[in-house]
């Protein structure tokens, strides 16, 4: 479980920008990828402080 919540912003890093290159208007699609990127980085800030510690 400690491996996937790792491996996870590894997968983020790749999903995100992918997911918003589809977006037919490049600035959108770019600002919603820097929202997304933020709004995962929070989540998994929190879920390292009360998640990873607990697990390893």
């Amino acid at each position: 479980m400690a491996k996937l919540l790792l491996l996870s912003a590894i997968i983020m890093a790749i999903v995100i920008p992918v997911r918003m290159a589809r977006d037919p208007n490049p600035s959108r699609g770019f600002k919603r990828s820097l929202l997304f990127y933020v709004v995962f980085c929070f989540c998994y800030v929190l879920a390292l402080k009360y998640f990873y510690f607990k697990l390893i």
